[in-house]
């Protein structure tokens, strides 16, 4: 994750490092396994994973077909938490609008506050 760069596998070079996943893809007859990061340009997002029974099955062209694979599925992935995001918005706009529409509907204060407390709920 730290140098956005696939990783590949090995038991020689990562079984020390990561003895929990070693162990994870042995009991499941793991024998090659890359991982790639699912960036975008306005964030990381996290990493996707392939494996396969085949020992060193991933070749150089495998991994940029790979790359290109996690280049769109973090794409879709920030399009989608984009989208929740101005969900999210939209839905605080419209309690503020709510709330001022009370506001300005009545200057009684004893009768604002309940209206007010009504509007604010959980979407704030």
């Amino acid at each position: 994750m730290q140098n956005q760069k696939p990783l590949v596998w090995s038991e020689r070079e990562h079984g020390e490092l990561f003895p929990q996943l070693y162990e994870l893809l042995r009991n499941r007859g793991v024998d090659s396994y890359c991982v790639l990061p699912l960036s975008t340009p306005q964030r990381r997002l996290g990493a996707i994973g392939f494996g396969t029974i085949q020992p060193d099955a991933y070749s150089a062209s495998d991994l940029e077909f790979l790359s290109r694979v996690a280049e769109l599925v973090a794409l879709v992935l920030d399009n989608n938490l984009t989208r929740q995001t101005l969900r999210d918005e939209a839905e605080k706009l419209k309690a503020l609008v709510e709330v001022n529409n009370s506001l300005a509907s009545s200057l009684n204060v004893q009768e604002l506050f309940p209206v007010i407390s009504g509007h604010m709920g959980p979407r704030i």
